[in-house]
């Protein structure tokens, strides 16, 4: 008798033991993907991926996408994404140089008001409306384009302010992506805001019977997205000295590619980690620059990327779905 309830009882051990192993696997997925990406380019480049200078290149190109990335989390984690990020980016950093001129601080308060007015617009109307988050964005990220070039009229590219452009250097970026970490980090996993954000998901209905306020979640997230915009309007002028329609082009594409890539779950849930922006945006400049290294052609790269991401995305969506069903 005791034998056969011992042999009931090892299956469910075995499940158990299984299902924590491959919670694991999940949790540290983006840091063995980056670590097998700079492996291989490691191995394959005879150790040039390791040079000082291409670790700061690595770096410079990753800056803009972690911070964005930190900002826009809130989104990804109630499975909701953001557009218009890209246009928003570009109008908020012309309107700031435009209008600020060379007044430094007018520039910043320009460049953040408008792009946290866009987040609110897109907020209060995802909220209040309930339409959906890729049609509402996608709209405003035409309706914010058509823009752009009216605005620029017959000139290029609008110059920022000298006072911002003085602030380009590596010590900056360094305060500016510790500080962010630092806040992100508090709010994502110490309040009720972030933890509520990763509810969410779960949908509105089951949120609300949770006592969460499903309508002030939406529109704070996008509201933050929108915030972030306007604050890598500012990082962007202060990197290239200059502002034009092409500033922040395709970064919420590009800031998706990453998070993919990171392991971040585009349903968002309590699966959405920090962890997944920082190794997912390294691991992907790590990519890129392994295969310009390397000699790939720019459509010989973008086969590769094709190839990568549905891997991760289809491997990680089956490990979550073994983890959750053991």
């Amino acid at each position: 008798m005791s034998n056969k309830i011992l042999q009931a009882k090892k299956p469910a051990g075995l499940r158990h033991y299984k299902g924590y192993w491959l919670t694991r696997l999940v949790d540290f997925f983006p840091v063995l993907g980056f670590l097998a990406i700079i492996v291989f380019f490691g191995l394959a480049t005879g150790g040039k991926m390791f040079t000082w200078f291409n670790i700061k290149t690595i770096w410079k190109q990753s800056f803009l996408y972690i911070v964005g990335g930190l900002g826009v989390i809130f989104c990804y984690a109630q499975g909701v994404h953001d557009f218009s990020l890209a246009s928003n980016i570009a109008l908020s950093a012309i309107l700031g140089t435009k209008i600020g001129g060379d007044n430094a601080f007018l520039t910043v308060l320009i460049a953040l008001g408008v792009g946290t007015a866009v987040g609110a617009v897109n907020g209060f109307i995802y909220s209040r409306t309930g339409v959906g988050d890729f049609i509402l964005t996608l709209c405003m990220n035409f309706l914010i384009s058509g823009t752009l070039i009216t605005l620029m009229g017959n000139v290029a590219y609008q110059p920022g302010s000298k006072g911002l452009i003085a602030l380009n250097s590596g010590i900056f970026e360094a305060i500016v992506i510790f500080a962010v970490t630092l806040i992100v980090t508090f709010v994502f996993n110490f309040t009720k805001y972030g933890r509520y954000c990763k509810v969410l998901s779960a949908g509105p209905t089951a949120a609300s019977q949770c006592g969460v306020n499903v309508k002030g979640m939406k529109f704070m997230a996008f509201l933050v997205a929108g915030f972030t915009a306007g604050v890598i309007a500012v990082l962007s002028v202060i990197r290239t000295g200059t502002a034009g329609s092409g500033t922040g082009a395709m970064f919420h594409f590009n800031i998706m590619i990453c998070m993919i890539l990171g392991g971040m779950p585009l349903s968002g849930g309590r699966d959405a980690k920090i962890i997944n922006v920082f190794f997912g945006v390294l691991g992907c400049m790590a990519l890129t620059n392994g295969m310009v290294m390397l000699g790939l052609s720019s459509r010989a790269q973008d086969v590769v990327k094709g190839i990568v991401f549905i891997v991760v995305a289809v491997g990680m969506t089956r490990l979550r779905d073994k983890a959750n069903a053991i």
